[in-house]
């Protein structure tokens, strides 16, 4: 699949090789040998033997994986290109966010009269005090800045499209860059062309680069629109927990499948009250929707949040799956997010419980691995993982890449259609026969993540300046 024609024993361990690739063991579990594959960073010289193994140090040798070993295991191919998270980026699309399609929550308990309220006090302020009850919560003017960036950072947040339909489950420090930035870019009306904050390495840098910086026409800054924000992010986080854990609610739809939070827009535009909406997931989407659950993660819907995560390498990804897919309901997250997940799982160091639940990884077949069929606009790559749940003995998840994407979903009969020719020049391909063996467990794709491009300017549209 990788253009291999040999495997050879070189330097004390095999290697497969193909003109601009490289696979390489690096562990033996079981049955199964985990592979990394590295490539030329330009095609134009000849990638020899010494750049590839220098790509991968911790290799597997001949006393772990021999000739005998390829014969008699499976090989799972893991994917070692780099990727990143694009959320809050200044390239991304933010005119295109706008209100969802989710419905008003409807529940035994009442929560505020059905709507939280919110009122703005002044900076001065040592409380913010959110809601119409006496419920506070205390920003102390030395490091509160610095602070709520850290305790954001060890949140997640869940985005969740429902026009088409699939989700983002990140970080909430990426999720208040994104706030920032939508809000800089829908005041823009009254102060000209929006400025955007020149995104860094990480949300939480570029926030704090920019930390006294004001925008044009306003006396607030960066600092206070974390401030706020986090306030209302953290009101409706502890909402999120006292509706998942209250044992009365009587939701209409079978709530494995039914997602509650609130609108991302609203808090955007600081709205006040703010109603509780719910939205039923497709079947497609699998079993995600009890991990958000289970993990007591925030919901924010909208609609036209477009790509937040996409393949960073499309040379040797498939081209199908170089974005989350639309109209399925999967989710999209990143490994880091799961690595969290694993730590405060307790299983930091063996990866074998996803949440306190017992929810689990069950690899079986491909996960990083490069396209099969890269010639073919539609592959039949089977990219499918189990998410299980067990209360004794889960299995441990693959080796991840620290950089690596994941897409959580169900197996069902999609392919992507990109325009009208592929409408009238492909049949809908079914992937019945890729299904796992066990169906008991959800499902999940995984993929590289990278930035999004640009969002296409109309006539009469001005480009964004950037905050440099």
């Amino acid at each position: 699949m990788a253009g291999v024609r040999h495997a050879v024993e070189f330097d004390g361990g095999i290697v497969m090789k193909s003109l601009h690739g490289m696979l390489i063991p690096i562990s033996l579990r079981e049955n199964i040998v985990q592979w990394h594959y590295v490539y030329a960073e330009d095609d134009s010289q000849r990638f020899t033997y010494q750049q590839g193994i220098a790509k991968c140090p911790e290799r597997a040798l001949m006393d772990s994986v021999d000739f005998e070993t390829l014969r008699s295991t499976r090989a799972i191919v893991g994917w070692c290109s780099d990727a990143r998270k694009v959320i809050g980026r200044d390239d991304a699309s933010y005119s295109t966010i706008g209100y969802s399609t989710a419905r008003p929550f409807s529940s035994s308990i009442n929560v505020s009269g059905g709507a939280l309220g919110f009122q703005q006090f002044g900076a001065a302020q040592l409380n913010f005090t959110l809601g119409p009850k006496d419920t506070k919560v205390v920003f102390q003017h030395s490091g509160s800045f610095h602070k709520v960036l850290k305790l954001a950072g060890r949140s997640h947040v869940l985005l969740q499209d429902t026009e088409e339909k699939r989700a983002w489950l990140v970080n909430a420090d990426d999720v208040i860059l994104h706030i920032v930035q939508t809000r800089l870019c829908h005041d823009h009306k009254r102060t000209g062309p929006p400025t955007l904050l020149k995104y860094l390495d990480t949300a939480s840098q570029t926030l704090e680069s920019n930390e006294n910086w004001q925008a044009l026409g306003s006396k607030e800054t960066v600092s206070a629109m974390v401030a706020d924000t986090w306030s209302m992010l953290e009101m409706l986080l502890d909402q999120t927990t006292e509706l998942n854990q209250t044992s009365d609610r009587a939701v209409k739809m079978p709530f494995v499948k039914a997602l509650v939070g609130f609108e991302f827009m609203a808090v955007v535009e600081e709205r006040s009250p703010l109603e509780t909406k719910e939205y039923a997931a497709k079947s497609n989407s699998g079993g995600w929707t009890r991990l958000i659950r289970d993990t007591g993660t925030l919901v924010l819907f909208a609609q036209g949040f477009q790509d937040l995560i996409e393949s960073s390498h499309t040379r040797n990804q498939c081209f199908s799956w170089r974005s989350i897919p639309k109209g399925e309901d999967y989710l999209g997250t990143t490994v880091s997010v799961l690595e969290d997940l694993y730590n405060v799982a307790g299983s930091k160091s063996d990866h074998r419980r996803l949440t306190s639940s017992g929810l689990y990884w069950r690899s079986e077949n491909i996960v990083f691995g490069r396209c099969l069929e890269p010639q073919t606009r539609f592959c039949r790559c089977n990219r499918l993982q189990d998410i299980s749940h067990s209360d004794s003995h889960p299995s441990a998840a693959p080796t991840l890449e620290s950089n690596g994407g994941v897409v959580f979903g169900k197996p069902s009969s999609y392919l992507p259609l990109h325009d009208d020719r592929d409408k009238t020049s492909f049949t809908r391909l079914t992937i019945s026969n890729t299904k796992s063996k066990k169906r008991n467990g959800e499902t999940l794709y995984t993929l590289p993540n990278t930035t999004i491009s640009p969002p296409v300017l109309n006539a009469g549209e001005s480009h964004s300046r950037i905050v440099q």
